[in-house]
């Protein structure tokens, strides 16, 4: 217990100086007005020093309610109480602009996720869909009323309906899942779409907490690379018969100039 009047003045300065130390990092912070923030300090150390002196009063009223005892007590513990308040704010100060980063780059990453052509589909560890970017809906021509219910296995059901090997789909899926495997291939649909398909795992820790799928429509690429393709195998054909036209033709001359040489050796 503090002894009655012992309580030296530097350590009440101290004690001062660090609630309001505490209190104006937590001001900055917030961006707060500090003079506002400073009357409502003072407001403060005001009541509960008066407070604080009236409950030792209470319990030692063997004293005058006016001794220095009580004001010595009741200044230490609006001191305390301000201390403890301005590192409560700074705390909280803090958390909010953490969380406000947080939400800042979650926004960010979303916006970076529906600017991209490719459709991405993010799964949990148990094959829950958790995130799906408009492009993702759009390349599967998935109904907004089945990607809003959240049942998975409407979607997985939508999804198998359009493919030309949906068993192989599945198999493929369900082998991937809870594994580190990368994973490439494409997928065939019913109306000639072609998809490519990329897949890898999401690592917290080294351990498999979920996977990433991505993808891309190549169908307009594979058919302009099937076009080449055979307009490459008509440029081989047009040079191989020019090849025989031209050996045709050589052979075609020798003939004649012998049947020439005979006519002249007839005459």
């Amino acid at each position: 217990e503090m002894g009655r009047g012992r309580c030296p003045l530097p350590m009440t300065a101290a004690l001062l100086l660090q609630a309001l130390r505490v209190s104006f990092e937590g001001m900055s912070i917030l961006n707060r007005e500090i003079p506002y923030r400073i009357a409502i300090y003072v407001f403060l150390v005001l009541f509960i020093g008066n407070l604080g002196a009236m409950v030792d009063f209470v319990l030692h009223p063997e004293i005058p309610y006016f001794d220095e005892e009580h004001r010595w007590v009741g200044g230490i513990t609006a001191i305390t109480v301000i201390l403890l308040l301005g590192a409560l704010e700074t705390y909280l100060a803090r958390r909010g602009k953490i969380e406000m980063t947080l939400r800042e780059n979650e926004e960010r990453l979303r916006v970076i996720l529906e600017s991209t052509n490719d459709g991405i589909l993010a799964v949990d560890a148990s094959g829950k869909t958790f995130f799906s970017n408009r492009r993702f809906l759009e390349l599967w021509r998935i109904p907004q009323a089945i990607a809003d219910s959240g049942d998975d296995n409407v979607l997985l059901d939508f999804v198998l309906e359009q493919l030309v090997d949906p068993g192989g789909f599945l198999l493929k899926v369900k082998r991937l899942y809870g594994t580190a495997d990368l994973d490439n291939d494409t997928i065939l649909f019913k109306d000639g779409r072609i998809f490519e398909r990329y897949s890898m795992p999401m690592m917290d820790d080294g351990s498999v907490i979920g996977r990433l799928w991505s993808f891309r429509d190549i169908t307009e690429w594979r058919r302009m690379e099937s076009q080449l393709q055979q307009a490459q195998k008509l440029e081989s054909l047009g040079v191989l018969a020019g090849g025989i036209a031209h050996d045709f033709n050589n052979l075609l001359m020798a003939v004649l100039g012998h049947a020439e040489l005979a006519l002249e050796e007839i005459s």
